[in-house]
Parts: structure tokens; C-alpha cells; sequence
């Protein structure tokens, strides 16, 4: 969605066509401590996104970054790249996912369908999640095909042979390669055709035919027409088309006498002799970027066109009564009570959408942000709501793209569709029904999991979804915050405390699980980052405008001990990393500091932290830089908060091969911190992951992009159980290596049960004295999904009933010999234990009765394999930890 978020709570009042009132209300809230109401029936804030921002931010990562384009042949190249793998790779991954959801959101939705024969039979499409298929007018929804090369459905359509043809690519509507401002969309690949009412589809090999945008069939005929950016194509079979008129088609609709009406270029074309000829329509005034078109069911001679101009303002809706002979400007454009395209932040190229009441040729629905309403003799008017709180029987969501009707019922049914999926109303839309069970088409930029298996994420234009397993199924969502939603964390030890965002850093902690937010700002950071000259509303963020990047990255670190309460949390600003002390401690109020500001002024693209939490790597497009000594600095509350603390230094680790790239994430080895992967994005490229040796001093990098395609790569891992075995998350889907990237395998296929769509996070999780191994993704279309074949339960390695002992080792990183020495409070009988990463002791020293002081010990390392370790040192009446790298 295209508005930004109402800075001042502002209600507004409409009035619904059953004559009931609506209130409007937005929120930008962020109290100073949680607030004991759910932030949602405190405040409601009009869901959306904001195209400018998420533009740039997503076609950065995949438009190639010489040409700034996403171009039809990297992408085909890239598809036949996965299929030829699926179909010759011997070495095999054989991971088995499972869907967690949400079952019960949707996403954008652009294509419908009804089927002719069995009216209880309907298909709806997801602009990057696939084709589904219900049996019960909507009631559930099941995904038809996971696994086809392309999953990115702009419309569909059906002809009276029953043939189902659908197409992909939304470039129609928004940019897939950058150039413009808008909400991000996917390249398509052509269209695919079905003959058996749905159950199966096969690819037309069409690929010049570039994003199509619209398709119709005749009510009574045999003949398809395709909107495509390339011509208004037709066929009478779904398999062979021929050009009927050239130039970019974006909409296309068809009488139910058989004439033809399409938008190509900046004008309306009609044809009355099934596309082999046609004219021109003359909508006096009219200045015409998109247009949509509604024609009455009952008499073809009623048509309306509602036109967006160059700005993606209404510039007006025009009518004939006579079969396009004279047109007559019916709407004017917008008014404070009539906005439906929104002009504050126009959208009416990426939503508009008309369609003509089937009982009423006089009364015609348009959709925009809002859904709206004329009656011939009665002014326009805005007809339901967009907040989606408790209750509320009149909400649809925000960006609508579709409208149907289901004539089955009467009145008849219509069938709105929008980037919350689908909703309906049977009774004159009086009331509306989200219908989304199943439909599965949640677009998510990240995942973060709980020891318990609960999960959540922020999405495009559905807010921060929470999956906790206490809904109505085990699969049902609650969103805890609206709008666009971006990275979040889940605390690893204390699962009621969530970190989420929307756009441009809006970061708040939550500690009941979602329920509420709370501000985690503190005056240092508001006169520096926020940018506040008064520091009493450090945590206002009415003021806000552009003050971080639209999807602003923050990691969260915590101790690796099961009983420790340290954590940080890291915030990426343009050109600066904040780091929070106490980010999970909820007696005491976060600390933040600047702890680089050498990195350059561009995007933060990911954050990861060493285990101890002494050094931090941070990515940016071209650069990969490490920021070290975070432990031994020291934190003055009151010193300039933009001055950075002695002994912290930012070096940049020089990756070779990266340059203007988008160096997506880097991994570090849970069993060896100085080995990571790293992976890039943008197409038209041949290396797309790295492996990186020596981190903690000067990196060595190798090429391990091997076998896999030539495909964006979003985020990897390096597993817990073998340093040898990796995770990427890639522009179609997951791909895995059992061999230190040698060679990789696709996980998209019926076997591994991972849907070929666009996943943009991939988090392997280690819970102390809980479980390790679990592995999550969150897809950009998909929802998400869970791997828990690694998955293994592990003991407690520390404990806090004894006092601590200060425990250092020498050196360290330390090969075959380490020397530790240790404090002891009284003379105490000692033992020492070496443990991995997975809670497995490896070593066990009894060191016998010690003095009280000072103990020097030296540990046999030699046997070790390279990886991180926790040294215990355990008395009888105190005990220590030390985390411990062995390299050789």
C-alpha cells in the first residue's frame, strides 16, 4: 500500500452501504514501557506499505547491478539451471520440510477464478506463492502445484472448452527491475495451461511474451486474450496464440457478446470482430497511464473505464451506454469523502480495479487502497473499512486488485481480492468475510522460531505475524504489528520477549509474547539517531521521516550459557551500528552506543555476531567489515553519544569479487568461528556464494558457488552437526550441500517438500539446555517452513548455583596446548570439562584438590577438532566458563 502511516491519530466516518458508520483510526505507538492493552485494541493503523522504500530495498538484491534490471534471460536461464539440476543431481540432501503457515492470512492477490462447471470449484493465485485450489467456494484452500517453474500468478482464466490458462509476472504493475518506485514484484516466465479442470498445468512456451497482466475468455466462445507487455496476444486453445495488436497491454476484458475492450499503451481499444480489428475510444480528457475496465454483465452497452494518470492519481471514471460509441466522464477525480487511489501517495497503477454490479448496470464497485461505490444519482463514496481490528465486520484489506462475483447466490456474492488475499461479502457488502484458510501466499522477509516451535516474521503489507500454536488451528497467525513488517527475534531463552519493526527502524520489545510493545530508545540514541532535539519523546516517533534504512537490519545477541541474562542488541543506521546493553534484561532499561561509524553511509544487509560477543560482522553492497572489541571496551553513559568507545575498531575485510554486489548475509560456523559462508545477490552473475577462512584475523575467500545456479542467494548456514553440510536460501527456494559446497542440491520437489519460491531467511537454532538443530525459512510467498530432521536435544553446560570464577585462557584461539588459569575463592576440590556447540562433553580433566588463589592449568587440545568449545571449570564450591576456539 502506498500511504504512509497518519502521524496524529485521525478518525474519520463513512458511511457503509447497510447505512452503518466506521471509524478509521491510525497508530503510531510506542509507549515507554509496555502497555498492559494489546497495542491493536489500543490503536489501529491503516495496514499498507510503502512502495518507494520496498522498491529499492528488494530489486537492490536482485536486479543486476550494472544494468539495474532484472532481465527475462538471466531469470529463464536461471529456472532451466534449476530444472536440469532437479533432474541429473546424484548426490542428494535428502531434507523433509514441513509448512508451518500462516493458514490463515493470504497475500497479494491478483487472479481469480470461478470454475464454469462445479461453481463450488475456485482458483486463486498468489503473486509469488502459487496457484491454489478450493472445492468449497473458498471455505479451505489447497496449493495446486508447489513445484512449477514459476509461481508468480498475475491472472487466469477459463473458456468454454474448460481450458484454465493462467499468467505470471506482475510487472505490469510494478517494477521488477528497479527503475521505478513501487511495491516489488517477480519476473514472469510465461503461461501455463491446463486441461483437466486444474489438477495439473503445463508451461506454453511463450517467453517473449515478457509479464502478462491480464487474461479474459469469451462467455460463449472458445477464444483467450492475453495482456501481455509485448502485445495483446489470443488464442482459441490456450496453447497457441497469435498477436491481435501490438504495443503493452495491461487490461483486457470481454462482453458477454463477444466484443473485446483492452487498454494498450494510453489508450482504449474495442474490437467487434474478435480482435481482428479494432478502434480507438475516446474518453475526452482523459490521460491515461492504467485503466480498468468494467462491463455490465446484463448489457454489454454499459461499460466504465477508471483511469489513473502519469502520477497514479484518479484522473476520472468515463462511461458509454452505448457500446463505446460516446463516453461521458461520470467521476471527476477524488474528494476528501473519495479517494479510492489514494492521492496523498498515489497508487492507481499498482491497484484499480472496476467492476459493474451483474443486478444494477447504473452501480459499479472500484478498488484502490479503498473499495468504493456509484450509484448513478448518487455521489461516490468509500463503502468499507481497512482496520482489522476484533470485530470488525466491514474490514477488507488495503490494496485491492480484484473483483468478482459468485452468481450463485443472491444477492450474488462479491469477491474482493487484495495484498491480505481474498474477501467476501453475500450480503450487498453490508459485511465482509476474510476467506483465506489455507491460501498460504504470506509474503515474509524473515523468520525467527522459539524453543517451542513458535514463529514469526514481518511480511509485505501484512504486518508482523506471530504463529504461537494457540489459535483455532496449529497453523493460525496473529499479527502484532501492522503495516510492513521486517526482521524480528525471538529471545532464545525467555520466548515472551519479541523484537519487531516496520519501516524505517520503528523497533520496539515486546515481553508477553506480542501482546504489546514497547519502546526500546534511550535519550542517547534519540539525539543522535532519531534525531530528537528534545529528548523527553525519545520514544515519539511522530517526527520520524526516513531516519534509518526501510528495512533497517538488527541482530540480536545473547550468551551463549544457559543461565546468563546478557544480551545486545545491534541496530544498523546508515553509515552507523548501534549496539543495546541489556536487551533482554526487563528490569533495566536499555543502553545504546555507537560502536561504528567507518562503514560507509549505504544499506546494512545483515548482521552477525561471534558467539562471545566480542566482534561483530556487518554487510553492506560491495563490503564486508568486522567490528572488534565490544567485551574489553569500556561504556561511558554520559560521554558524546556519537563518539565510539576506546578499543572498539571497525576493519573492512576486503571480499574479493563483490563489487557494486549486494552481499546479502554472512554465516559464521557454529563449530569454527573462523570459517562463514557468504552469500551475494543480484542477477547476471556467476558466483553467488562464498567460504571465507580466518575470520577473526585477515579472511582468505573461495568461490563455492559450484553447481548451483545463477540465482540471488539471501541468506545460508553452516549446520550444527557437520561443518561440511550448508543451508541457502535463494531466489527458487532452498538448496543444500552435504559436502562443503562441492556440489548442491535442490530441495524443491515432492521428496524434500519445499515449494520453488523465493526464501529469503534461513535460521538454524541452538536453545540452551533445550534443543539444537532446527532449522527454519521464511519464504516470500510461501509462509513459513520447519526442517527438523537435525534437530537433537542437548544438556545444561553451565549453571549459576555456585559463584562465578573468572576463568582465561592462553592462547586462544589456541592448536594443540591451551594454558587456563583460574581464581579460586578457597581451597576447592576441581574438575574441568570440554564441551561443543551442541552441549556433547568432549573432555574431561579432574584436577584434584587446589589452594585457594590463583591455578594455572594446561589443557591437551591437540585431539580437538577445530571448533568452538566451552571450557568448565567446576569447584566444589564455585565455577567458571570460558568459551575456547581450537584451530589447526
Amino acid at each position: 500500500m502506498n500511504n504512509k502511516i497518519i502521524k496524529a491519530l485521525v478518525i474519520t466516518t463513512a458511511v457503509t452501504a447497510g447505512g452503518a458508520m466506521f471509524f478509521t483510526k491510525s497508530k503510531d505507538y510506542n509507549p515507554r514501557s509496555e502497555s498492559k492493552l494489546n497495542e491493536k485494541d489500543a490503536y489501529y493503523e491503516e495496514e499498507g506499505e510503502n512502495p518507494g522504500g520496498m522498491i529499492s530495498y528488494l530489486n537492490s538484491l536482485r536486479a543486476n547491478q550494472v544494468t539495474g534490471v532484472v532481465s527475462e534471460q538471466d531469470y529463464y536461464q536461471a529456472i532451466a539451471a534449476s530444472n536440469a539440476l532437479l533432474a541429473s543431481q546424484k548426490r542428494t540432501v535428502n531434507t523433509v520440510w514441513t509448512e508451518l503457515g500462516p493458514d490463515n492470512v493470504g497475500g497479494r492477490t491478483r487472479a481469480f477464478l470461478q470454475d464454469i462447471d462445479t461453481p463450488n470449484i475456485m482458483y486463486v493465485g498468489g503473486v509469488s506463492g502459487g496457484l491454489f485450489r478450493s472445492k468449497g467456494k473458498g471455505s479451505s484452500w489447497r496449493p495446486v502445484n508447489d513445484y512449477q517453474d514459476n509461481l508468480n500468478i498475475s491472472c487466469i482464466a477459463q473458456n468454454k472448452d474448460r481450458v484454465i490458462v493462467y499468467g505470471t509476472g506482475e510487472g505490469q504493475f510494478v517494477s521488477i527491475d528497479g527503475t521505478e518506485r513501487g511495491t516489488p514484484g517477480f519476473q514472469a516466465n510465461g503461461l501455463y495451461r491446463s486441461v483437466n479442470s486444474g489438477y495439473t498445468f503445463t508451461k506454453v512456451n511463450h517467453p517473449s511474451y515478457g509479464n502478462i497482466g491480464s487474461l479474459a475468455a469469451e462467455k460463449e466462445g472458445t477464444r483467450f486474450y492475453a495482456g501481455t507487455e509485448n502485445g495483446l496476444r489470443m488464442s482459441d486453445d490456450g496453447l497457441t496464440w497469435t498477436i491481435a495488436r501490438s504495443g503493452n497491454c495491461k487490461e483486457v476484458k470481454v462482453a458477454v457478446d463477444g466484443t473485446v475492450y483492452a487498454q494498450i499503451g494510453s489508450t482504449i481499444q474495442r474490437s467487434t470482430d474478435r480482435g481482428a480489428s479494432w478502434t480507438s475510444m475516446v474518453l475526452s480528457g482523459s490521460s491515461i497511464s492504467r485503466a480498468s475496465i468494467g462491463i455490465s454483465p446484463e448489457d454489454p452497452n454499459y461499460v466504465y473505464v477508471m483511469v489513473s494518470n502519469g502520477a497514479s492519481k484518479l484522473d476520472g471514471v468515463w462511461r458509454t451506454t452505448d457500446g463505446g460509441a460516446n463516453w461521458t466522464k461520470i467521476i471527476a477525480a477524488s474528494t476528501s469523502y473519495f479517494d479510492p487511489l489514494a492521492t496523498t501517495n498515489p497508487q492507481g497503477n499498482y491497484n484499480n480495479v472496476i467492476s459493474v454490479d451483474p443486478k444494477n448496470k447504473k452501480r459499479i464497485i472500484m478498488g484502490g487502497q479503498s473499495l468504493a461505490e456509484w450509484i448513478e444519482g448518487i455521489n461516490p463514496r468509500i463503502i468499507a473499512s481497512m482496520n482489522d481490528f476484533a470485530g470488525n465486520r466491514q474490514y477488507v484489506h488495503a490494496d485491492k486488485h480484484i473483483i468478482e462475483w459468485d452468481m450463485t447466490t443472491n444477492p450474488p456474492t462479491i469477491i474482493i481480492g487484495s495484498d491480505g488475499g481474498l474477501s467476501f461479502s453475500s450480503d450487498n457488502m453490508v459485511t465482509y468475510t476474510q476467506k483465506n484458510f489455507g491460501f498460504n501466499a504470506t509474503q515474509f522477509y524473515t523468520v525467527a522460531a522459539d524453543f517451542e516451535g513458535n514463529v514469526t516474521g514481518g511480511t509485505q503489507d501484512n504486518g508482523t505475524q506471530y504463529i504461537n500454536k494457540k489459535g483455532n488451528t496449529p497453523q493460525a497467525s496473529v499479527e502484532i504489528k501492522g503495516g510492513d513488517g521486517f526482521q524480528s527475534e525471538i529471545s532464545t531463552k525467555l520466548n515472551n520477549i519479541i523484537f519487531s519493526e516496520t519501516y524505517y527502524g520503528n523497533i520496539t520489545r515486546s515481553r508477553d509474547f506480542g501482546k504489546s510493545q514497547a519502546c526500546i530508545w534511550d535519550r542517547r540514541i534519540s539525539r543522535s539517531f532519531i534525531g530528537l532535539s528534545d529528548t523527553s519523546k525519545y520514544c515519539d516517533h511522530s517526527h520520524k521521516a526516513d531516519w534509518a534504512p526501510f528495512n533497517t537490519m538488527f541482530k540480536l545477541w545473547e550468551h551463549p550459557e544457559t543461565d546468563s541474562t546478557q544480551a545486545r542488541l545491534f541496530v544498523a543506521k546508515y553509515g552507523q551500528l548501534w549496539m543495546a546493553e541489556n536487551a533482554t534484561d526487563l528490569n533495566k532499561t536499555p543502553e545504546w552506543y555507537l560502536v561504528s561509524n567507518t562503514h560507509g553511509g549505504g544499506d546494512v544487509w545483515d548482521i552477525e555476531v561471534t558467539p562471545d560477543g566480542n566482534s561483530v560482522f556487518l554487510t553492506t553492497t560491495g563490503n564486508l567489515y568486522r567490528v572488534d572489541g565490544l567485551n574489553s571496551a569500556t561504556y561511558y553513559k554520559w560521554s558524546n553519544p556519537l563518539t565510539v568507545p576506546a578499543g572498539i575498531t571497525t576493519t573492512n575485510l576486503n571480499i574479493t569479487n563483490s563489487s557494486l554486489r549486494v552481499i546479502t548475509s554472512v554465516n559464521l560456523n557454529p563449530n569454527n568461528v573462523n570459517e562463514a559462508i557468504i552469500t551475494l545477490g543480484n542477477y547476471g552473475n556467476t558466483n553467488y556464494v562464498m567460504k571465507a577462512t580466518n575470520m577473526l584475523g585477515a579472511p582468505v575467500y573461495s568461490n563455492i558457488t559450484s553447481n548451483l545456479p545463477n540465482v540471488p542467494v539471501y541468506d545460508g548456514l553452516i549446520a550444527y552437526s557437520s561443518s561440511s553440510l550448508m543451508f541457502l536460501a535463494t531466489d527458487l527456494g532452498v538448496y543444500a550441500s552435504d559436502n562443503g559446497g562441492a556440489s548442491w542440491t535442490a530441495q524443491t520437489n515432492p521428496t524434500n517438500k519445499f515449494p520453488k519460491v523465493a526464501t529469503f531467511a534461513i535460521r538454524q537454532y541452538r536453545f540452551p539446555n533445550k534443543s539444537v538443530g532446527a532449522i527454519y525459512a521464511g519464504t516470500h510467498g510461501r509462509g513459513f517452513f520447519e526442517c527438523t530432521q537435525y534437530k537433537t536435544n542437548i544438556k545444561k553446560v553451565a549453571s549459576s548455583a555456585k559463584p562465578g570464577l573468572t576463568v582465561s585462557a592462553y592462547p586462544n584461539p589456541g592448536n594443540d596446548n591451551v594454558e587456563i588459569k583460574f581464581n579460586l575463592p578457597q581451597d576447592e576440590t576441581v574438575t574441568c570439562s570440554a564441551i561443543d556447540v551442541t552441549g556433547r562433553v568432549i573432555k574431561v580433566w579432574m584436577l584434584g584438590s587446589l589452594l585457594k588463589g590463583e591455578n594455572t592449568y594446561k589443557l591437551e587440545t591437540s585431539l580437538f577438532a577445530s571448533g568452538t568449545y566451552f571450557v568448565v571449570v567446576n569447584g566444589t564450591r564455585s565455577k567458571g566458563t570460558i568459551k575456547l576456539i581450537v584451530t589447526h
